[in-house]
């Protein structure tokens, strides 16, 4: 990324170029920072610097964005195909879309780090939360974080039961209370970049489709979502299918964080 300084001698030059200029306006043409887009001012290093994650989207392309962003994942509850899932999410994100994503440092629940990072998987293991977790991760949902949970395969499931309690003990912290709904076809998250009909199915042989997920909205802002995928086991490693799919619907829940209002991530309009 380069610096506003770079930027702006950068647009110096083109229009030193320009036909038509005279010899005493292209050894000294002067342009001043208002002349640069201002999205073209929040992917330079300074602004990156401050805000750590930047986005630049197109209202009339969801396809056409621009950005640098940095994942984290989250210590403790983390098993070897989580690290896996995160890290191909990642990886898919590079590959299929135009941003660049890093993956940031492992951080805790309870560490201020985890406002950093603009979206995080929740996978279900045998974890003790504390009452800091708790109100850490409360912080972060009503602060701009997004949640994804792996709630199994199944509604009412170890997964599902355990995600819902996280998540509803964690907003009580903050004075929120979670009110858990269906989200069908028609929301935005289904097309922030890939577009399905319904989630894909998951990878038990005769697993019952969902054809929703469950989402978590708190002041018009949808900070978590529950997914019955098995995202943690078929992205983790685990799974002989084609995982194309799931890849592509894990994609969209992070896009979808980066871009709606509210979330963690500087978003600027080309």
């Amino acid at each position: 990324m380069i610096t506003r300084r770079a930027c702006l001698q950068l647009v110096a030059l083109v229009m030193a170029l320009i036909p038509g200029r005279s010899p005493a306006q292209d050894t000294a043409p002067v342009v001043s920072e208002s002349q640069i887009p201002e999205w073209r001012l929040a992917l330079s290093a300074d602004t990156l610097a401050k805000v750590g994650n930047v986005v630049v989207v197109d209202s009339t392309d969801r396809h056409n964005l621009l950005g640098q962003v940095r994942l984290a994942e989250v210590a403790g509850v983390s098993t070897a195909s989580t690290s896996w899932a995160v890290g191909s999410l990642i990886e898919g994100l590079n590959e299929l879309t135009p941003l660049e994503v890093r993956a940031a440092r492992r951080v805790t629940y309870s560490s201020r780090d985890l406002l950093r990072s603009p979206w995080i998987f929740l996978a279900v293991e045998r974890y003790q939360f504390t009452g800091s977790d708790l109100r850490s991760l409360g912080r972060y949902m009503t602060g701009g974080g997004f949640v994804l949970a792996d709630g199994g395969v199944d509604i009412g499931g170890e997964a599902d039961v355990f995600a819902r309690t996280l998540i509803e003990k964690s907003l009580a912290t903050a004075g929120k209370r979670a009110k858990f709904r269906r989200l069908r076809a028609d929301h935005p998250i289904y097309h922030s970049y890939f577009d399905f009909d319904h989630p894909p199915l998951p990878p038990k042989p005769g697993g019952r489709r969902l054809d929703y997920l469950i989402g978590v909205r708190v002041d018009g802002r949808l900070l978590a979502v529950i997914s019955y995928q098995g995202l943690q086991h078929v992205l983790g490693g685990n799974s002989q299918t084609d995982v194309t799919r799931h890849l592509q619907f894990g994609i969209n829940t992070i896009i979808f964080a980066l871009t709606q209002e509210g979330g963690l991530t500087k978003r600027v309009e080309r």
